[in-house]
């Protein structure tokens, strides 16, 4: 395939619109019933889990959330120090 005959091949591809994918998945989502909401959620939730578990930096990633747990728990420990007592 020459230079030319390449260029035509990939104006022709079509690729959909992401703004018009994501309306279309967001009202798709805004009409199941609420425990099928939160069903569609909790598989996300468990795709993204099992993506930072498979993924090569993994190690990295759960070091950044331990991190942000201990950041919540300081924050959270200086707010009760301020309203206890």
């Amino acid at each position: 395939m020459n230079q030319e005959e390449s260029g035509a091949v990939l104006e022709s591809l079509q690729f959909p619109d992401t703004m018009e994918l994501a309306a279309e998945r967001a009202t798709e989502f805004r009409r199941l019933a609420p425990d099928d909401q939160w069903r569609e959620i909790f598989g996300l939730m468990a795709f993204g889990l099992n993506m930072v578990r498979t993924s090569p930096k993994r190690e990295i990633i759960e070091r950044g959330w331990q991190a942000k747990e201990a950041e919540w728990q300081e924050i959270q420990r200086e707010l009760f120090r301020g309203h206890v007592g």
